[in-house]
């Protein structure tokens, strides 16, 4: 009895070691960016990725292992996730220092003694949006946590400042030329010239902003013929139900 006991004594002793152990072995966070800011295009779908970048150090003297993972306010641990009402969907890419663990969305690192790691992810747009212009932010939050656990024994706030850029696109429909090519975007034919003739021309536009239209004529309302001495013919400009006065710049929002 008195053996058994004190092998009980000892295997009781082993365990607390092995815990005091388990709990010295712990990671620190370190030049966790305030913030990680990803300037978005709504019309170039192929936006390069933002990165989160900092790194994680090993305080003690044996190797030491981490679970990292990345969470939001009901501290659910997730790679993917929305910002805001934007529609727009942001993956969480692991690129050095840390891997992918055997639970879901939670990475590893781990480090020797005394040693420190650079931590690069990549902040990846899945899903493209029409965001409106403006500033955007998710606040999230990085956890260390012993391996296979939820325990978080240390945290660092990660915010995700999102700005989208202000964009209009406009083409015209109902006449030739090369959209974009210099001033003169498109060309409209007439044909013969004859009086009352009328052309229409449809102005396609979209903008994630407030846009404003301006219409500019280069002889004053007139058309002139090129190379041809001064005589001219008067036109006029319906748009949206209204005559624009062609003798100074036309605006409509």
């Amino acid at each position: 009895m008195d053996k058994l006991a004190l092998s009980a004594f000892v295997s009781v002793l082993a365990l607390w070691a092995a815990e005091a152990r388990a709990q010295d072995c712990m990671l620190k966070v370190e030049g966790m960016p305030p913030s990680v800011r990803l300037d978005y295009d709504p019309f170039i779908p192929a936006t390069a990725p933002a990165r989160l970048q900092f790194r994680i150090s090993n305080p003690g003297s044996e190797a030491c292992q981490a679970d990292l993972a990345l969470v939001d306010e009901t501290r659910q641990a997730m790679t993917r996730f929305d910002v805001g009402t934007t529609g727009l969907k942001i993956e969480l890419r692991p690129m050095a220092g840390v891997s992918r663990s055997v639970v879901p969305s939670v990475f590893t690192a781990r480090l020797e003694g005394g040693e420190t790691a650079e931590v690069l992810f990549d902040v990846a747009i899945l899903d493209d949006a029409v965001v409106p212009a403006g500033q955007y932010s998710e606040r999230l939050m990085m956890e260390l946590r012993q391996p296979g656990t939820a325990v978080a024994y240390e945290q660092a706030p990660v915010v995700l400042d999102l700005t989208s850029l202000p964009r209009a696109q406009m083409n015209l429909s109902g006449s030739r030329g090369d959209f974009g090519s210099g001033a003169s975007v498109s060309v409209v034919d007439f044909g013969k010239a004859e009086t009352g003739k009328v052309r229409q021309l449809y102005v396609q536009t979209r903008a994630n902003n407030p846009a404003r239209l301006t219409f500019k004529s280069a002889n004053d309302g007139k058309l002139k013929v090129v190379g041809e001495g001064t005589a001219t013919l008067d036109y006029n400009v319906r748009f949206d139900g209204s005559i624009l006065d062609l003798n100074q710049i036309a605006v409509r929002d």
